[in-house]
């Protein structure tokens, strides 16, 4: 069994400052690591040398039957750049990113250099420590309120950038559109042994903080398809319940736009978290390539634009979504 420890008890009073750099940035990556990521992998890698962080993907974090592009594998290091990104900017760092700077390592995603006296960006306005903390994933039903004017205005500032753009509505006929196509989605990757086993796998490792007991009757559940269709009607309810939807797209599909997609969804999940939202992916439609064009057609993108993610956003109904584990980040840096 794999094991992945709890590690959010992190405090920016231990940032330590008077130390050299190096340890600065280490102290940074305790925050990258809270990002979330497809079924909780967790499949980054970090290094630190001198003034610059590396982000390595972990391959052995793949998973090839849900994800064969490894889309949402670069998605989840997206998420965690964007984590590192808003913790160094709290603590007054500026920043530089390269994408992708080395051709004979695709598993090296991101260089990031760092010197001081930077200011925080305007699309990470009112995004701090303490959101990043305390997001986690909406888990179960909204509320079905809509959501208020500045909310959803928040979540579009966030939302802002030169390439990666992102669609919100809350259309009746278009979410109905939608969870049509999701449903179609779930139908079609439930109806696969291998893919029921590969997420199997995913709770039996323990990935989605369930105890041990609850992980292994989990991991034998899922296999059944009887247990796969309840799973359906209630993602499908859950989906029906959330007053406000997302798709994030990017011009082109490679991996760098994999990477930015990442980055931004970050963004929006951490504003939505910051006035007091869940958010939750709704990812079967992007893993059938069929739906996933007509996800593009439901939201009218226009030519070039290919869907790399959907979300669900609404008020909780009152329960909280538990706090998935971590692994340390010692334990995910290398040199």
């Amino acid at each position: 069994m794999r094991t992945i420890a709890a590690t959010r008890e992190v405090s920016e009073q231990g940032f330590p400052g008077t130390l050299p750099l190096e340890q600065q940035l280490r102290f940074l990556l305790r925050y990258a690591v809270l990002a979330p990521s497809a079924r909780n992998a967790q499949p980054w890698r970090f290094a630190v040398q001198a003034n610059t962080v590396l982000l390595r993907a972990d391959p052995a974090r793949w998973q090839p039957v849900a994800d064969p592009e490894q889309r949402e594998l670069h998605l989840s290091l997206g998420c965690a750049l964007e984590n590192l990104l808003v913790a160094a900017e709290h603590f007054g760092f500026r920043h530089s990113v390269a994408y992708f700077p080395a051709a004979d390592d695709p598993r090296l995603v991101a260089t990031v250099t760092f010197g001081f006296g930077g200011v925080r960006a305007l699309e990470r306005a009112g995004l701090g420590l303490d959101v990043l903390l305390a997001r986690r994933t909406a888990h179960g039903s909204f509320t079905g309120r809509p959501l208020e004017v500045s909310q959803l205005r928040a979540l579009e500032a966030a939302a802002r950038d030169d390439e990666i753009v992102v669609n919100f509505t809350e259309a009746p006929g278009r979410r109905r559109d939608v969870e049509a196509l999701h449903a179609r989605a779930l139908e079609t990757l439930f109806a696969r042994p291998e893919y029921r086993r590969e997420l199997g796998e995913q709770i039996g490792q323990g990935n989605l903080g369930l105890p041990w007991p609850l992980s292994q009757l989990g991991r034998l559940a899922i296999s059944r398809e009887r247990v796969a269709r309840r799973i359906e009607r209630a993602e499908l309810d859950a989906l029906r319940s959330a007053p406000l939807l997302a798709l994030v797209s990017s011009p082109g599909d490679d991996h760098r736009a994999h990477l930015r997609s990442g980055q931004v969804l970050e963004r929006v999940w951490l504003a939505a978290s910051a006035r007091g939202l869940g958010l939750q992916p709704v990812s079967a439609p992007l893993e059938v390539p069929a739906t996933r064009d007509e996800l593009a057609r439901i939201f009218g993108l226009r030519e070039g634009l290919r869907p790399q993610e959907l979300v669900r956003i609404g008020e909780p109904d009152g329960r909280r979504g538990f706090l998935t584990p971590r692994r340390p980040a010692e334990e995910v840096v290398g040199v």
